[in-house]
């Protein structure tokens, strides 16, 4: 068709990896803890640094960590905003800036903005999480 311009090289693998970060935070946002296991690698690792210092590896050891943290909210809410990622063969990285605001059980709130540092591994089940990484950037 005149006029139609081919299809960029990995734009598919770029929205997949993108759509990652939005499920995470979707995930998040309704404590779905299937949907949010079902993002991660097997061996997948998250961490943060502090005040959260958080240190997850494997599917069991997230799926505990996952528990743990929603349980301490009355309500929490994350928004994302994925970047582009860096594709080699079946392994990318990428960042996503991501802004949090929750009421604790306990009476207190937090208001947080940080920085993903992400390690993506292609699977026969499409792109998955192998490390996820939480960098602080100001927090209420």
């Amino acid at each position: 068709m005149l006029g139609e311009q081919p299809a960029m090289p990995g734009i598919a693998d770029q929205l997949a990896i993108r759509d990652l970060s939005w499920r995470f935070s979707d995930a998040v946002n309704r404590n779905d803890p299937t949907a949010f296991l079902a993002l991660w690698h097997i061996d997948g690792h998250w961490r943060s640094d502090p005040p959260a210092n958080l240190d997850a590896r494997g599917h069991q050891a997230l799926s505990t960590l996952f528990a743990n943290l929603m349980d301490l909210w009355t309500m929490f809410h994350q928004s994302a905003i994925p970047g582009p990622a860096a594709i080699e063969g079946d392994r990318a990285t990428a960042s996503a800036y991501v802004q949090e605001t929750g009421l604790a059980k306990t009476g207190g709130s937090l208001r947080n903005l940080g920085r993903y540092d992400d390690v993506f591994i292609r699977t026969h089940d499409g792109w998955r999480f192998l490390e996820r990484s939480f960098n602080t950037i100001h927090v209420e």
